[in-house]
């Protein structure tokens, strides 16, 4: 087996850092010799759930240089035969500290993004992404494989990296659909905040502008009884205060909840009526299949990089609205409110993403089982 390194940069309390946590957890579950190596410690809640088998590492830096030094000390001292970066700045850190020591450890870029938002297409560069896009150039030779979360991710990472098509592999994010039921059954004391309101709609993720929250909130204005109705959005952010005045602003003070950060979310869906991801790019949507896992209906963004698409399929289970469109919104949702699929259907499909399946993939692709 080989000696497996997670590695993140910057851990935040984000989807990417539960789905590394996740990965890291059942493969030491697995027997595998796991470390989590992060940047700096921070208040992140989710280091918490790591398992006791999973030795965290901090280098104790996010500075690019330090972060660099710092990786290539990890990787003389603890000879780890393969590390799996969790983003395009991690995989940057990691190439480099590879190269800085002539070390044989392999490493795997995970994508969860439009990287032709970073890097743009040819001739119609930035200075910042020709940069960018010159620095992967150089690197990618230390790349083994990229594991794409999606099919919309890889072609669109292939469309700037035409040269990686044997080398790119889709793995879709993983869900632990039976700890979210059970988890979904718990009680908390703030989930009576949501009993006698005539609808329940929820959404989870951070408080930031790409998450779309504003669309959210004047879509929820237009929908009929939204008096009489409430809008939770479990998360936090830089845009709290903003979308605290928009409520405001739109006199639903009293009909929008924002508790912050929640470790345990799925008893908040379970009470709900309806999931809303309203993002403007979700390379994937791990919070949707775990919508889907507790078997409430959802709505959601059609982004860019089809993450959403791909787990709705097309629609079918899900109502797939244009980014950004407001009254296409609160059409949705008070539509899928009346007429959605049954709880079996949606909590069939989240089975899909399960993360036995998905860590099944990781071993099968990255040949995890094989020695060295």
């Amino acid at each position: 087996m080989k000696k497996i390194c997670f590695y993140c940069s910057s851990f935040q309390n984000g989807g990417v850092e539960k789905v590394t946590i996740q990965l890291c957890n059942e493969l030491a579950t697995k027997g595998f010799q796991v470390d989590l190596v992060i940047g700096k410690k921070n208040q992140s809640n989710m280091l918490d759930r790591l398992d006791a088998k999973v030795k965290l590492v901090s280098l104790g830096t996010s500075n690019k240089i330090l972060s660099i030094l710092m990786m290539a000390l990890y990787l003389i001292r603890k000879t780890p035969d393969i590390v799996i970066a969790d983003r395009y700045h991690s995989f940057v850190y990691a190439a480099y500290a590879k190269r800085l020591i002539a070390f044989k450890t392999e490493i795997v870029m995970t994508i969860h993004s439009q990287m032709s938002l970073s890097f743009g297409v040819e001739f119609k560069r930035t200075k910042k992404q020709e940069k960018k896009y010159s620095e992967f150039m150089t690197l990618g030779k230390y790349c083994v494989r990229v594991i794409a979360v999606s099919q919309g991710t890889a072609g669109d990472f292939l469309t700037v990296f035409p040269g990686f098509a044997n080398k790119i592999s889709v793995i879709y994010n993983p869900v632990a659909v039976d700890e979210i039921q059970s988890l979904a059954e718990q009680w908390q004391d703030n989930l009576s905040l949501l009993s006698g309101k005539k609808h329940v709609i929820i959404s989870v993720g951070r408080l930031e502008a790409e998450k779309g929250y504003a669309i959210l909130l004047r879509a929820f204005s237009e929908i009929e009884n939204c008096h009489d109705s409430l809008l939770v959005i479990c998360g936090e952010g830089r845009e709290r205060k903003n979308l605290e005045k928009l409520a405001q602003q739109l006199g639903l003070q009293d009909n929008v909840y924002l508790p912050g950060f929640v470790a345990n979310p799925y008893s908040y869906l379970a009470h709900a009526d309806l999931f809303v991801l309203s993002s403007r790019s979700e390379a994937f949507g791990v919070v949707l299949v775990e919508a889907l896992a507790v078997g409430i209906p959802v709505v959601s963004t059609d982004c860019p990089s089809y993450g959403p698409r791909e787990i709705l399929l097309n629609g079918e289970i899900g109502k797939l609205v244009p980014v950004d469109d407001v009254s296409a919104l609160a059409r949705a949702i008070s539509e899928s409110l009346n007429d959605h699929p049954g709880k079996e259907l949606l909590i069939n499909r989240a089975m899909n993403f399960s993360l036995q399946k998905s860590v099944d993939q990781y071993i099968k692709v990255l040949k995890l089982d094989q020695s060295p």
